[in-house]
């Protein structure tokens, strides 16, 4: 057997989502091309915009606070995509 161990990577989740919507927003993001009328293809579609940014006022400070909100019950893709961006960042591509 191997001794080699799991490296831990230790990152900013908001920083990769908003790298990662801004990638969608701009059109830079490319998914392979597929059939609108498949159902798995809707349902990762409907996955990649499981989560939209919000803004709220803290009562107490008065100050606005900016964070990644979840609307749907299922966010995987979207998460497959933020950790794709994540190793393309750790890689200098990104």
């Amino acid at each position: 057997g191997s001794n080699s161990l799991a490296r831990c990577i230790r990152f900013s989740v908001p920083i990769v989502a908003d790298r990662t919507a801004g990638l969608m927003s701009s059109g830079l993001w490319k998914e392979p091309s597929a059939n609108m009328h498949d159902d798995a293809e809707v349902e990762y579609q409907a996955q990649l915009r499981s989560e939209i940014k919000v803004a709220e006022r803290d009562l107490k400070t008065g100050r606005w606070r900016r964070y990644w909100k979840q609307i749907r019950k299922d966010n995987h893709a979207l998460d497959c995509a933020r950790l794709q961006v994540l190793g393309a960042m750790m890689f200098g591509i990104l």
